[in-house]
Formats: structure tokens, C-alpha cells, sequence
């Protein structure tokens, strides 16, 4: 059976005709096991490497005080058990009544800090393994290795040139690997008799991929940084032969040629410390792309309530296999926050998204809002605020700008003293006095038209001749949001010189019933037009 990891040739018949992609092998080595879905270094977070179809798990190897081999990276048992003190201060009895998951999750609770044979044991036939030896005696090791029969289904490697040495002279031929960043490193190391090489992605020249071809060495990428998930496109158009990485499932959809074009989801970024959950999920293209990318803040709506934005996870879905990096983003909002809380909650997240812009290949210069409801009417503020300091919230990323470049709205609010004081507006909202008295309690202030607070959160008043386009959608029969509020606020753009763009479907109410994925198509290309 073919792993799934592997790229193969692939036909695919569809309906609008055959599909072929070429041959790719590439080799997954998981960092201290699947450490992004289960606890580092543990048995959980290895069979989940099994589960996924990886091809080895990396391993760090200490020695406790009585000599026994344990699996475990830091020199200190504090920061992944509920233990203290140095690992090799302290004898097996102890360890062994560790628990090495809760810190994790609250579902590894009762996960133990391996010893090495059982869990060699467990995995032989199942995955290989890379031996990160921090601390242990070679010779023994190499006899448990031995022991279990995994020499041929491993390798290692040591930070220090001298354990490298010391292994060749106690055994010639078991695999191990060596690091270099240039062909002068390469010729260096040939004299451990590596097997394989791990590099960086820059350092990945021709003369470097000659040499290593030369001397039959292996190429394994180094994709361990921070947000190296988006260089695991170019990795797999390159050279490399294997991949040293955290995210491996990530990889794993990447290299089996996922016709489905299923986004890459980096989830649970944590956008501000303004609140406990203020995080955002970002979306990525399956393909990376040679050139940075527009990004589009995805906002739910839901009566101005706190939103988690997961009920709009098909609209992020959408844009990312449409080529749009895709933020789909949490805020707060009442009872307990106001207006200006969750405006600069979206505006906040933009200006994360610039921050980390270069680490995810997004063009910091092309940022898109949408949003429906409640959600349509933040991404109209979005776009027609611009830095406007009363709106900026907590002073985070303030290095960098909210102003957006083009939003695209559905069934939202922009002029929150129309909505209640115009007769036609009035005549096509039922229960008026309910929602009255919800966006009343966003606004935290009394209605009255000349409030500054009812004003100020209505796009409407804010509206300038440097303010982005931005596409309407309303269906004329929305009996929470009458149609008229986007014809209000297209006619206003209109007069200020902003070119934008209203559309109007005569049935669907407030949540486009019957009209599929139109109004996303119709979104994608305006953003493709303006982004």
C-alpha cells in the first residue's frame, strides 16, 4: 500500500475532464512527534504520527539517574511534566508517576513520560525513528537500538561534532545525519559518513544539491521556524528529499495531491492580549504562491453578541480556494463590551495580520473585510475609518495601519439612526422595539439622533473620498436588515466619489436562503477586481 504522504501520478476523473500530477516522493519527519495535536515527546503524540502516515518521529533521548532511557527534550522535567528538577538527578521510580499531558490538554491527562524500550517496542513495523540524543550513553544505546531491531529504521544526530565521532567508533554504518548550509560544510562532514543532510531552504543551491547527489547524501529540509508552514509548497518543489517538520498532517495534505484543494488552516493566533480569546484562524491556499497574496478579515455576524466567526468557516473555505488568505476572526460585543471594543477588536486584527504578514506571504498592502449581518456592518466601519484614533483600541501592533483596501458587505448595517426613525425602513422590520434594545445595549447609550455614540458607530457618518470601494449584497425581502440601509450607504459612496458596487436579490432574507454559494462567488470577484 502506498503511504499517503506520498505524491504519485494521480488521475482523477471528473466531471469537467481528467486530472494528472507528476511524481513526488518526499520523506515526513515529525518534530518530537505530531507536537501541534498531542503532547511533545510522548506516545500519544507518536501514534499520532502513525495515525497520519509519517514516516519517522524525531526522538529526544535523556538518561535518568539509575539508567534508565527516557524520552524527553528539556534537561528539566518542569515545563512538560507536573515534576521538577533535572531528569538525570532523578531515578526511574519517580519519573514514572509523571504526568506529561495535562499541560497539553485536559484529554492527555494520566500520559507518561516514555521509556525508550516499551515505546520502541510499540512502534517497531510502525514508524522510524530520528534520534536527537541529548543524553545517554552510546554504547548502551546502541545496544537497546540494537535490540529492538530498529538500526536500519533510524538515524541520528548530535549538536556536538564529537558525539558524532564517538558513534562512528563504536558503529560505522548506522545512518546518522550531519547539518551544512554551504558546500564547504558538505565537504566537512563527509568525514562522519553521513547519510543524510539537513539545511535550510536558502541555503539550497545548485552546487549544494550537486554535491550531495555526488556523495549519495540525502537532502532533508529544515522547516522548524515560525510560520514555516507556508514554505512547505516551495519545499516540496524543491530538492529536498525529506522534511524535518512541526505541522506534519500539513504536509502530509500537500504531498498526497488533494484534489479537493482543502485550505490550509493555521489556527487559534492569538491577535490581542485585550481579552482572554481574541484569536483568529487564517485560511492559506492549499498552492503556495510565488508572489505575497491579498488576505480577506472574515467577520461573523450574530446581533452584536461575542462571535468565535467558526459558523463562518465556509466563507474563509471559500476565499482560500479561490486564492484569498482568509482571517477568520473572533471580538467582543455586548452585554459586557461596546461598539468601540469590538470595532478595534477588527482593527486590531488587521493590523496583526500586517505583523505577520512576511511569516504567511500576504501582501501587507492588499487587505480585504466581509461580513454579514452584524459582521457586514464592522467590515463597512472597517472601511471607512480608516486610522481614526478613537477607534484604534489597545495600543498593540500600533507599528502598523487598520485601514483595509476593500470590503464587501451582506445584509449589513451602516446608518443605525435610519434604521429606527425611517418610515420605510420601520415598515419592513418586525419586532422594531427588540432590536431597538440589542443595539442599543452595543452602543451602551440611550437611542436619540443626535447621540455621538448612535452617530459615531454608523458608517454612514464617516464616509470620505479616500475610503475603499465596497460591494453591498441585500436581499430585499430581509426582515432584520431592510435593503434600504445598503442603498443608503451606496448612495453615499456614490456622492463622495468611491466607486462601489450594490447588488440586490429580490427573495432570500437575511441569510440568502436559496442562493448557494453566489453571493461568496460574486464577493471573490470583486476582491479579485480591488485587492
Amino acid at each position: 500500500m502506498i503511504p499517503i504522504h506520498k505524491r504519485f501520478i494521480l488521475l482523477v476523473t471528473l466531471l469537467a475532464g481528467t486530472i494528472a500530477a507528476e511524481a513526488r516522493d518526499i520523506v515526513v519527519v515529525a518534530h518530537r512527534g505530531a507536537n501541534h495535536l498531542a503532547p511533545e515527546n510522548t506516545m500519544a503524540a507518536a501514534m499520532k504520527c502513525v495515525e497520519l502516515g509519517v514516516d519517522y518521529v524525531e526522538i529526544d533521548v535523556r538518561t535518568s539517574q539509575d539508567g534508565v532511557f527516557y524520552i524527553l527534550h528539556d534537561k528539566t522535567l518542569d515545563r512538560t511534566t507536573n515534576g521538577t528538577g533535572a531528569i538525570a538527578e532523578r531515578d526511574s521510580s519517580y519519573i514514572d508517576t509523571l504526568d506529561a499531558g495535562s499541560w497539553f490538554g485536559k484529554q492527555f491527562e494520566g500520559e507518561k513520560v516514555p521509556r525508550l524500550v516499551p515505546f520502541l517496542n510499540t512502534l517497531k513495523g510502525k514508524i522510524k525513528i530520528y534520534f536527537d540524543v541529548k543524553g545517554a550513553d552510546l554504547s548502551e544505546l546502541l545496544k537497546v537500538i540494537y535490540a529492538a531491531e530498529f538500526e536500519k529504521d533510524c538515524f541520528f544526530w548530535f549538536s556536538q561534532d564529537e558525539k558524532a565521532r564517538e558513534l562512528r567508533a563504536l558503529d560505522s554504518t548506522i545512518p546518522l545525519k550531519m547539518n551544512a548550509t554551504d558546500v564547504a560544510g558538505l565537504e566537512r562532514v563527509l568525514a562522519y559518513s553521513p547519510h543524510l543532510i539537513e539545511y535550510r531552504l536558502e541555503n539550497l543551491t545548485p552546487e549544494f544539491v550537486e554535491f550531495a547527489r555526488k556523495h549519495n547524501l540525502k537532502l532533508m529540509a529544515h522547516a522548524l521556524t515560525d510560520g514555516a508552514e507556508s514554505l512547505y509548497q516551495e519545499i516540496l518543489d524543491s530538492a529536498a528529499d525529506m522534511v524535518n517538520l512541526d505541522k506534519a498532517d500539513l504536509m502530509i495534505r500537500l504531498a498526497k495531491l488533494d484534489v479537493s484543494n482543502e485550505p490550509i488552516v493555521h489556527s487559534g493566533l492569538v491577535y490581542s492580549q485585550a481579552a482572554p480569546n481574541l484569536t483568529l484562524d487564517l485560511f492559506m491556499p492549499t498552492k503556495r504562491s510565488s508572489k505575497e497574496i491579498p488576505c480577506v478579515v472574515v467577520i461573523q455576524g450574530g446581533g452584536f453578541k461575542p462571535q468565535d466567526g467558526q459558523r463562518f468557516r465556509p466563507h474563509a473555505d471559500y476565499l482560500a480556494t479561490h486564492g484569498f488568505a482568509a482571517a477568520l476572526i473572533s471580538y467582543r460585543g455586548r452585554p459586557n463590551n461596546d461598539y468601540q471594543d469590538t470595532v478595534s477588536d477588527t482593527k486590531t486584527a488587521v493590523r496583526f495580520i500586517r505583523k505577520i504578514s512576511e511569516r504567511y506571504n500576504i501582501d501587507p498592502n492588499r487587505i480585504g473585510a466581509m461580513g454579514s449581518s452584524a459582521g457586514g456592518a464592522l467590515a463597512g466601519l472597517l472601511a471607512v475609518t480608516g486610522d481614526l484614533e478613537q477607534f484604534e483600541g489597545e495600543e498593540e501592533h500600533e507599528e502598523f495601519s487598520s485601514r483595509i483596501q476593500a470590503a464587501a458587505t451582506m445584509a449589513g448595517v451602516f446608518n443605525l439612526i435610519s434604521r429606527f426613525t425611517d418610515d420605510r425602513q420601520i415598515a419592513l422590520q418586525p419586532r422594531l422595539d427588540t432590536k431597538l434594545q440589542s443595539n442599543g445595549e452595543w452602543i451602551a447609550a440611550p437611542f436619540s439622533i443626535n447621540d455621538e455614540h448612535w452617530l459615531r458607530a454608523s458608517s454612514v457618518n464617516h464616509i470620505d473620498k479616500n475610503d475603499p470601494p465596497i460591494l453591498l449584497i441585500h436581499c430585499k425581502d430581509d426582515p432584520t436588515v431592510p435593503w434600504l440601509q445598503s442603498q443608503e450607504m451606496y448612495e453615499a459612496m456614490t456622492e463622495a466619489g468611491i466607486v462601489s458596487e450594490v447588488f440586490y436579490y429580490e427573495t432570500g432574507g437575511h441569510g440568502f436562503k436559496g442562493h448557494g454559494d453566489d453571493p461568496k462567488s460574486k464577493m471573490v470577484q470583486f476582491f479579485d477586481a480591488n485587492l
